[in-house]
């Protein structure tokens, strides 16, 4: 299993977790009111599967989140032998008043002897 953190190397095709956790000012985890996941290729900003992704139920009410990507999530878009990618978190709290982002980039390795499939 491959954990997607910023610098991260996730070989093509494969599945892939992002875990991390939602701090406020206190340092103190919270589930927030809404949490969205959005994929997309770094250098042309292609968006990687339907758009953005619910993933408030990913989280725990200590601000957890453990969210499983899909190998589909890591098809090549491009024949090169390596593609920037962005998972980008929004997430909101306080009545929808507040807002939180982060991204986390990594990278997806063309690996020579996987098949080409339809990019997502």
């Amino acid at each position: 299993m491959t954990m997607i953190y910023t610098g991260a190397r996730v070989p093509e095709e494969t599945t892939a977790w992002i875990e991390t956790q939602l701090l406020n000012e206190e340092g103190v985890g919270f589930k927030p009111t809404t949490l969205t996941l959005l994929l997309y290729e770094y250098h042309r900003g292609t968006v990687i599967g339907t758009g953005r992704r619910d993933i408030l139920a990913d989280c725990d009410s200590d601000g957890n989140i453990s969210y499983q990507l899909a190998p589909e999530d890591h098809a090549m878009i491009r024949a090169r032998p390596e593609e920037g990618r962005v998972a980008l978190l929004e997430w909101s709290w306080d009545g929808g008043t507040r807002e939180g982002r982060r991204e986390i980039h990594y990278t997806v390795e063309n690996l020579r002897k996987v098949p080409a499939t339809s990019p997502p």
